[in-house]
């Protein structure tokens, strides 16, 4: 997970700041245009990452209708706060976007939502969630290591964990986070893997490495490297 600036105003949202007050169903009043628009605009401020499990997505479109406006604080449980900027993120659906769309292609269609938003439900635990928008230093609190998968020893996984070094208290808060989000899914390990070993290909081919690095984690990019963190804590950017 990656802190997620929200400093900077969305006046769209304004205009349905008292919605709270005059439905009972807000956010069923929350149609297009300006559902798609709030989408893609905060979509641009993830920098094209799911704001949990940080699988790439893209904007939405007449031919792309993946990712989710996530309350992170839930509607259920704070009503007031359902068109507050600050307390919405875009996630993916629980599932691998780009395998789904392949499997589509071929009528092989099977999609179930097993992780991120889908998993994290009503129930939210606020002294223990590491909350991307207001928790600055978030990607401190994880690590990650590549183990050979359970499944098929051939084959790797990539495990995120609590840092080890981080206090009792902060290693809790990124276990209770790790496991509400469901984020050592078989689907997610097998993802980060991949682009683990993918990237470790480009950096080992490049002639620059460390000019290679310092483009790849400019921050500054508005297109980031899906499961960002990961690959910054792994090539040592992120350091423990």
């Amino acid at each position: 997970m990656k802190y997620i600036d929200k400093s900077e105003k969305f006046d769209l949202l304004d205009k349905y700041k008292d919605f709270h007050t005059l439905y009972e169903k807000p956010w069923d009043e929350f149609k297009n245009p300006d559902k798609t628009i709030t989408h893609n605009y905060i979509l641009r401020a993830q920098k094209y990452l799911c704001a949990y499990c940080q699988q790439k997505l893209k904007e939405r479109d007449s031919t792309y209708s993946f990712g989710h406006l996530e309350h992170i604080i839930p509607r259920d449980e704070s009503k007031e706060l359902t068109f507050n900027y600050a307390n919405l993120v875009v996630c993916c659906q629980g599932f691998d976007i780009e395998e789904y769309r392949e499997k589509i292609k071929s009528d092989r269609v099977k999609r179930s939502e097993e992780f991120c938003a889908p998993k994290k439900g009503s129930e939210l635990n606020h002294s223990l969630f590491l909350n991307p928008v207001t928790e600055e230093l978030i990607e401190e609190y994880f690590d990650y290591e590549i183990v050979n998968s359970q499944n098929d020893p051939r084959s790797k996984e990539c495990i995120i964990m609590a840092d080890k070094k981080r206090a009792h208290q902060e290693r809790n808060k990124a276990e209770y986070t790790i496991n509400l989000l469901l984020l050592n899914h078989n689907i997610l390990k097998t993802m980060r893997a991949k682009v683990y070993d993918e990237f470790a290909i480009q950096y080992s081919k490049a002639k620059d490495q460390n000019q290679f690095l310092e483009l790849i984690f400019d921050e500054s990019s508005n297109d980031l490297n899906e499961f960002f963190s990961m690959l910054k804590r792994k090539f040592s950017i992120l350091k423990n």
